[in-house]
């Protein structure tokens, strides 16, 4: 299936890498939801929201970074996801 204007003169689609990101993480969270794996009230588009633009800037990240500096920013991302990130890291 293919959206009207969505795609480039040759008939490809605009970054198709990126919509099927964002269709394996909606995959994803909605199995999650399914299973009754997430926390009552969750917003599943919000949480795939929120976790595409987590890929996409880690993504971004990993092409202008040193290995160094990257291995940094996965180091708040992780802090980030466990709710760690503004902690001194003892809870």
């Amino acid at each position: 299936m293919r959206v009207v204007g969505h795609e480039h003169r040759n008939g490809r689609l605009k970054h198709p890498g990126l919509k099927a990101l964002r269709g394996i993480i909606t995959e994803i969270v909605d199995d999650a939801r399914a299973r009754g794996a997430l926390p009552a009230g969750t917003d599943v588009d919000a949480a795939v929201n929120a976790i595409h633009a987590l890929a996409r800037g880690l993504t971004e990240r990993a092409a202008a970074l040193g290995p160094d500096a990257y291995a940094a920013t996965l180091d708040s991302a992780k802090g980030l996801l466990r709710g760690t990130l503004f902690t001194d890291g003892r809870q």
